[in-house]
Formats: C-alpha cells, sequence, structure tokens
C-alpha cells in the first residue's frame, strides 16, 4: 500500500499571467513584488532568470502605460488636431474629417517661481529633490516619475 501525499497544484510556466492583461498598477505591484523575491538571493539561476526576464517584462509594461499617460496629458494641455479617413484611421492627408480638441483657456497654471506655465509632475518639489519613496530601481526605471508624482 503506498499513500501519496500532493501539496499545492503547482503550475509550470503558466504561473504568470500575460503582461499584456495588466493595468499599470498590476505590473507596478507585481513587479515590487518580483524585485522583493530576487533581492531575497534563494532561488537557483534558472529560476531566478525567469524572475528577472518578467521584472523586465512588467517593468517596460509600466513605461508604456505611463508614455501613454503622459502623451494623453500633452495632448489635453496642448489641444491637439486629430485627422480621420471615412473609416476612422488616422491620417494627416487625403479626404479627411478633422476633429479638432482644444484645452481649455484656463489651463495656465502659476509655477513655483511666480511665472505662467503649465506645471508639469518633473517640476514640483518633491521630484526636484527625488522620489517620496523607494523605488525598485534606484531613482526610477527609465526615467519615468515616481507613480506619487502622477
Amino acid at each position: 500500500m503506498s499513500s501519496t501525499t500532493v501539496f499545492g497544484q503547482g503550475t509550470g510556466d503558466n504561473a504568470f499571467d500575460p503582461v499584456e492583461s495588466l493595468n499599470y498598477e498590476q505590473a507596478r505591484d507585481e513587479l515590487i513584488e518580483v524585485v522583493r523575491i530576487l533581492e531575497l538571493g534563494q532561488m537557483g539561476l534558472d529560476e531566478s532568470l525567469k524572475y528577472w526576464e518578467r521584472g523586465e517584462a512588467l517593468a517596460k509594461r509600466c513605461e508604456e502605460h505611463l508614455a501613454g499617460a503622459a502623451r494623453r496629458v500633452e495632448a489635453a494641455l496642448q489641444g491637439t488636431t486629430k485627422t480621420t479617413d471615412s473609416d476612422g484611421n488616422a491620417s494627416n492627408a487625403g479626404n479627411t474629417h478633422t476633429e479638432t480638441t482644444e484645452a481649455p483657456e484656463n489651463t495656465s497654471i502659476t509655477s513655483d517661481n511666480g511665472t505662467a506655465g503649465a506645471k508639469s509632475a518633473y517640476n514640483t518639489p518633491e521630484t526636484a529633490a527625488g522620489p517620496k519613496h523607494g523605488s525598485a530601481y534606484g531613482g526610477g526605471y527609465g526615467g519615468a516619475p515616481h507613480h506619487d508624482t502622477l
């Protein structure tokens, strides 16, 4: 007679959700967890490499979300001209329908030194001295602002 005791179900290579399906907060939180796991240094080389690769993919996904958010903010502040063809595809030429979005007139904000202009997350007192909290990559991975400043 033999009895078998099974612990856990095991997920193998499918342990992680696809990076493409994660929103910014999910990707950031998982990246923080991956860094913590790697910092413990208690895994073998192969497993550490899998986590490292996952961390790189998560960081890239966070950068994509931040870049998209930055584009939307810039478009809202500066006003944009979006040109579409009859099928709704973005275009800059041809028979098109032009849709213009302009920023409200009261978007000018007085900066800390008293001059008028658009205020950016990059020139706040908090970011001038560095991020408020520590970051997994020091001062922010890839030059992206710390999430508390957005």
